[in-house]
Order: C-alpha cells, then sequence, then structure tokens
C-alpha cells in the first residue's frame, strides 16, 4: 500500500475506545497513535523540533494548538512501518478536522471512522465505577466533559456519514459485543484505490498473500462421521490444501468436493490435508456429507468440510463475495500452505467453473520438489520430467533450452 491507511476512532469518555483499540491492534495488527501519548513521547525523547517549547507548554497546562498536534502527528504517522493506523482522540471537533485536512491531504487514506456510541448515563456509570483516581473522575467533571463531546465531537459523526466513512458502534453493551460487532465491521469494510472509490468486491482487511502466513482460523468441521473443531494449526508440518467453494447442495461444488475427497488418499501419501470450506452451517455440511452422490451429495466423504457461516475465514482469505446473486457465499479459491503455514499458491475461479485437481496435485509436487532440490519447474513440470537450475550461465540452463524450450515451437 503507498500510503498509510487511518481509522479515526471517536467516542466520548468512558465510551470504551482504550479497551477496544487494544483489541484491534492485537487482532488487526494496527500501530495506533493517541494525540496524548504522541505528545508526551515527543517530550521524552528529546528529538523532535520544538519539543523544549512543546515540554514548557505542557507543564504549565497550555492548550497545545492543532497545527502543532498535526506537525508531530504526521511525522509519526509517515516514520511509522505500520502502514494500517488507528487515531484516537482526533479530530475532536470542527476546527480538528479543518487542519487534519490541510495537513493530510494527500498524505494518508481515511478509510473510516470508527463511532463508538454510548449513552450519556452509561458514559457516566462507566467512569464513576472505574476508580482509577483521576481528578476528573467526578460527576460534575465527567458531565462538562460529556457535553463538550456531545456540542463538539458528535457533530462530526454525521460529517464522517455523508462522506460514507463512519462505522456507528453501539457500545451500551458488554467490552466482548461491542468487539465482535467492531471485529465485524472492520473485516467486512471496503477499500478502494487512491481515487478513493469504493470497490464492493474488495474486503478491506485481505490477509491471505503469497509468501505471507496464512491466516489463522479454527471452526466447527464434519469430518469422519462427526463434528469436529479444526484450526490451521492442527496441521502445521504437512502440506494443506484449502479450497473455498460456493454452497452445498449446488451443481459444479460436488463434483470438485468429490474429486479432491477421492484423490485424499494420494494427497496424503505426499504429506498434504486437503480441507473443503464454504459458508453452509456445520448442520447443512452434515446432511450434505451424508446424502449419496447419486442423489446429490457427496458421500462417502475423505476430507473435512468447514463451516464458515460467520463469513470471517473467507473475508480473512480474500474470496467472500460481496455482491451479485451469490452475495455471501464464496468464489471457488485454492490455497497450498506449506508445512510452516506460508501460502505458496493462490487461485480463484468464479463461480461457473470447476477446478482440476490434477492441476493441484501437479502445483503441490512442483512445490515440494523446489523446495528439496532448489529448482525451478517450467510450464507443465510434472514428477520425472526435467527442471532448470536459475542460475545464468550454468551449462545444464543452456543444455535445458538447447533440449526442451527449442522444441515448443
Amino acid at each position: 500500500m503507498s500510503k498509510p491507511q487511518v481509522i479515526f476512532v471517536m467516542g466520548g469518555p468512558g465510551a470504551g475506545k482504550g479497551t477496544q483499540c487494544k483489541k484491534i491492534v492485537e487482532e488487526f495488527k494496527f500501530a495506533t497513535f493517541s494525540t496524548g501519548d504522541l505528545l508526551r513521547a515527543v517530550v521524552k525523547e528529546k528529538k523532535a523540533e520544538g519539543w523544549q517549547q512543546l515540554d514548557a507548554d505542557m507543564k504549565e497546562g497550555k492548550l497545545i494548538s492543532s497545527e502543532r498536534v498535526l506537525f508531530y502527528l504526521k511525522d509519526a504517522i509517515l516514520k511509522s512501518e505500520n502502514k494500517k493506523i488507528l487515531v484516537d482522540g482526533l479530530p475532536r471537533n470542527q476546527e480538528n478536522l479543518d487542519v487534519w485536512n490541510k495537513t493530510m491531504n494527500g498524505v494518508v487514506d481515511v478509510k473510516a471512522a470508527l463511532f463508538f456510541d454510548c449513552s450519556a448515563e452509561e458514559m457516566k456509570k462507566r467512569i464513576l465505577g472505574r476508580n482509577e483516581g483521576r481528578a476528573d473522575d467526578n460527576e460534575k467533571t465527567i458531565l462538562k466533559r460529556i457535553e463538550v463531546f456531545e456540542k463538539e465531537t458528535r457533530p462530526l459523526a454525521a460529517i464522517f456519514e455523508k462522506q460514507g466513512i463512519l462505522i456507528r458502534i453501539d457500545c451500551n453493551r458488554g467490552k466482548d459485543e461491542i468487539f465482535a460487532d467492531v471485529k465485524k465491521k472492520l473485516l467486512e469494510l471496503n477499500l478502494g484505490g487512491d481515487d478513493g472509490q469504493k470497490c464492493p468486491s474488495k474486503p478491506f482487511m485481505t490477509f491471505a498473500r503469497v509468501l505471507e502466513p496464512a491466516p489463522c482460523f479454527e471452526g466447527q468441521a464434519w469430518f469422519d462421521g462427526q463434528i469436529q473443531t479444526i484450526k490451521l494449526s492442527d496441521y502445521r508440518g504437512k502440506w494443506v490444501v484449502l479450497f473455498f467453494y460456493p454452497f452445498d447442495f449446488t451443481f459444479v461444488c460436488p463434483t470438485e468436493i468429490c474429486a479432491f475427497s477421492d484423490a485424499s488418499d494420494n494427497f496424503a501419501k505426499i504429506n498434504c490435508q486437503i480441507i473443503g470450506a464454504s459458508c453452509d452451517s456445520i448442520f447443512v455440511h452434515r446432511e450434505f456429507a451424508l446424502r449419496e452422490r447419486k442423489q446429490g451429495g457427496v458421500a462417502p466423504l475423505k476430507i473435512p468440510l468447514l463451516a464458515d457461516n460467520s463469513h470471517e475465514i473467507s473475508i480473512k482469505y480474500g474470496c467472500h463475495i460481496f455482491k451479485g446473486e451469490n452475495k455471501g457465499a464464496t468464489f471457488r479459491a485454492t490455497y497450498i500452505i506449506d508445512p510452516k503455514g506460508v501460502i505458496r499458491h493462490i487461485s480463484m475461479n468464479d463461480t461457473p467453473v470447476g477446478r482440476s485437481v490434477d492441476e493441484v496435485m501437479r502445483l503441490l509436487q512442483a512445490f515440494q520438489f523446489t523446495d528439496e532440490h532448489g529448482d525451478v519447474c517450467p510450464s507443465n513440470w510434472k514428477p520425472g520430467r526435467k527442471a532448470m537450475k536459475p542460475k545464468p550461465g550454468d551449462p545444464d540452463l543452456k543444455k535445458y533450452f538447447e533440449d526442451e524450450l527449442a522444441k515448443q515451437k
């Protein structure tokens, strides 16, 4: 990504922004910047331009201008190696927002404003009950802080809503319920390119990348005649072929599942586990797996069928369908994951066309061969055929070109 991607985090005192930010950082690996923490860090490091004056002003309790705050915030964001940024507590008012737009225009992409919406009564109850010993945690000051929030910050939510970037989270609930909603919204948030246009088929967080660790998952699967809980880490040390398909009880899908199932013993011989997945529930999987093939089912079945009815796994893997008649299903996506948990291959079909299990086997064998021998595999390589030494000027490479490539006319 060329520019840092920013999410504003907004909410009144006691709305739970800090707790939720910690959870977001842990789950989604964001960097987070809180303006207060940032200014204190600038003073502590004693390196940034103007830190002495900032130190003096903070000690005297002077208000730090939005221009100065944005000066340090812009510097910190651009220096951050992590380009996924949460900005906590800014903007607080229209003046903050105006300075942000002036300072950060063209520098970052603001992808969302995460607004933790909590009633005044609930915020007051939480603050009075947290017993942190803060001088401003008294009822009179709390009500004043809430009044300022309602007057200056809440109107920004309407601005962001008009821009189409507001994510409103009901915070009159327990923190785990709140985060479940946050997690779902972040996973489903759509991004576009630099022109700011949304692309409904592209999720905000696509973690599946070739040569990157495969996104972890855990869920219920129908396997070996029973419901089991499986997770990707169960197969560490093995190769994994994870394939997504649109729906049980359809047309192309059972042909693919049966083909993978029938070939599973051959995959197992080369240390590979096949896992099928769709957004059907575990109970639909059960009925599908028990129905005979002549009736449109897939029995007998030798591979796990993973239930992703929360859509979390397919969104993480980037194969979830966000629009059209198959909205809520998945494309025909295939992932080859090596024994270290790293993705080595991704392919994806539109729903009408099924995959070749033989081609998946060929790719798996080729990756295993290159890992063992260090050679690279040319087009249509299969075990027993010649591979190539990836060394310019190598005599074997020259011979390969003469013996093999010259024949391809």
